[in-house]
């Protein structure tokens, strides 16, 4: 072929590339966008086709973590989508991170305990369970969502977004449990997340309204005293706890309260 041939040839074959990475681009955009407007299978479809139109042009990481955030949000079996991209990318962290959390929290299969793992692959197993426990809160599972918050923490204690969506999960956990009358395990739940975010107050006055409940009264002034101490806004934790004073005789108690 003469050299000009050659050059336009060249030219044509960088404009093609050009124009595959910008198109995967804009499906990577356009998927973000309909993951926010609550629109997964139409986001799930535009991230497909992005890594399969120019996956060298993306956050190929960062790509799968979305889909398979996507997935489990469907109420999807994750599992089938993550073993079909390792067979296209057999090395992604990414991919390798959410298969082991996957197995462990979906089919509950022994995974390895951290003293096994480099410390290179704790950050992304953490981030695995986290978003693992999302998945499991937009499918409304709480007792999943707060198994895998559960082990993210566990693998990096230092964590702070996991530890307060763990918390909140654990007191709507305890809320659901006390409908059905497990007040026992509710009570449990709630004070693991008092441990996890002690500067809470309506962990405490959840607690607070359980345990009086429960007939218990000097736990339930213990615990609206420290709801009130964390500094709680709702006029009824002050009204109840100077109730109780009153009727504990602590007269003075109950009106500083």
């Amino acid at each position: 072929m003469p050299v000009f041939g050659l050059a336009v040839a060249g030219l044509l074959t960088s404009a093609y590339v050009a124009t595959e990475r910008a198109e995967a681009l804009s499906l990577f955009t356009s998927s973000h966008s309909y993951h926010i407007r609550g629109k997964l299978k139409d986001g799930i479809r535009q991230l497909r086709r992005a890594l399969d139109r120019a996956p060298e042009s993306l956050d190929v990481e960062d790509a799968y973590r979305r889909l398979c955030v996507m997935t489990m949000a469907q109420g999807v079996d994750v599992m089938p989508v993550i073993d079909e991209e390792l067979e296209y990318s057999p090395r992604s962290a990414t991919l390798i991170a959410y298969r082991v959390a996957a197995a462990s929290v979906v089919r509950d299969e022994p995974w390895r305990s951290i003293d096994e793992m480099s410390a290179a692959q704790v950050p992304a197993l953490a981030q695995a369970f986290h978003h693992m426990g999302k998945g499991f809160l937009r499918q409304g599972d709480l007792t999943g969502a707060s198994a895998a918050l559960r082990t993210a923490l566990h693998l990096e204690p230092d964590r702070r977004h996991t530890r307060a969506q763990l918390a909140t999960t654990l007191s709507n956990l305890a809320a659901a449990l006390v409908n059905q009358g497990r007040q026992e395990d509710a009570r449990a739940a709630y004070e693991e997340a008092i441990l996890l975010e002690p500067g809470r107050p309506e962990f405490h006055a959840n607690l607070g309204a359980l345990v009086l409940m429960a007939g218990d009264e000097r736990e339930a002034v213990r615990a609206f005293d420290r709801s009130v101490n964390a500094g709680s806004t709702d006029p009824d934790v002050y009204w109840t706890l100077a109730r109780l004073y009153l009727h504990q005789g602590a007269r003075s108690a109950a009106t500083r309260t």
